[in-house]
């Protein structure tokens, strides 16, 4: 089990007094069987005139914040301690059945859902014929997925600024260059066109992950749920499986499912984002012995 102290700060600053701004924000982590949250904390400056938690359709905890003030400047703080273990991803997958029985049944109303492809068709033959080489007939579903999570890593170049949150899936296919959303978007593009349960994951990253330089601590990766029921985290901007340094935000289909913060502001002009992420890890590993 590892613990991790984690801090989000977003800030905006006004040009114009802003009079009022609806915010929601997906910044709780999920308590999982692998996750459980310590301490939380949550501080908006100004003092918003509404605060309430709601759940949202995919069991994300999500808050609604509300000024009704005139007001020039706006930031939220997130702050909480959490312990993870890393499961065991591979005891999960070894031995594992054909990836086509992973594949939902008629009655199976979460894996319908989770199947669910919007993309237009050429798109989804796209992502097609990309994830096939990965899933040929019969060939076990863990094996296959860190498959495709190693082509997706070694395909795709991780450009900051190459695209932002409302960049198309296909442009992220024509350039092959994104970030991690993008990623985690290609993965489950993938995963959905062979008829597979995938979800999209939001959270935070340890500096360092499998002995690679992770990008950013604010993070995005993707899950496939296998026969048994079970979801199986993968990191394809780092090539790794999703572990106890992958602390877990929010889940749902894709990006805007459960974006860390979004809202509607009148007034104020335009203001870009000011975000702080520090990810800290609060029982160090013991040195290795010489």
């Amino acid at each position: 089990m590892t613990d991790w102290q984690i801090s989000h700060r977003t800030g905006y600053r006004y040009p114009t007094p802003a009079q009022r701004a609806l915010h929601l924000a997906w910044l709780k982590p999920r308590e999982t069987p692998a996750q459980t949250v310590r301490e939380y904390a949550l501080h908006c400056d100004p003092p918003p005139d509404t605060l309430r938690w709601h759940t949202d359709t995919y069991a994300n905890a999500y808050c609604f914040i509300e000024h009704l003030g005139a007001h020039t400047q706006f930031a939220l703080t997130s702050r909480f301690t959490v312990s993870c273990t890393a499961g065991d991803w591979r005891q999960q997958t070894a031995n594992q059945a054909p990836w086509e029985q992973a594949l939902p049944g008629p009655r199976d109303a979460e894996g319908y859902e989770y199947t669910l492809n919007e993309h237009p068709p050429e798109l989804l033959t796209r992502l097609l014929d990309y994830a096939r080489p990965s899933f040929p007939p019969g060939r076990p579903l863990g094996e296959a997925v860190l498959d495709l999570n190693s082509r997706i890593h070694a395909d795709f170049d991780y450009v900051t600024g190459a695209t932002d949150v409302t960049t198309p899936l296909k442009t992220v296919l024509d350039t092959r260059r994104g970030v991690c959303q993008d990623f985690a978007g290609v993965a489950t593009g993938c995963l959905r066109a062979l008829g597979l349960p995938a979800r999209y994951v939001s959270g935070y990253v340890e500096p360092v992950v499998g002995g690679q330089s992770a990008i950013g601590a604010s993070h995005a990766w993707a899950a496939v749920r296998n026969a048994a029921g079970h979801w199986l985290g993968f990191d394809p901007t780092n090539a790794v499986i999703a572990g106890d340094g992958h602390i877990v935000l929010a889940i749902g289909r894709r990006y805007t499912d459960c974006p860390p913060l979004k809202g509607i502001i009148y007034g104020g002009g335009s203001a870009a984002p000011e975000v702080a992420v520090e990810v800290v890890r609060c029982d160090p590993p013991n040195p290795t012995s010489a």
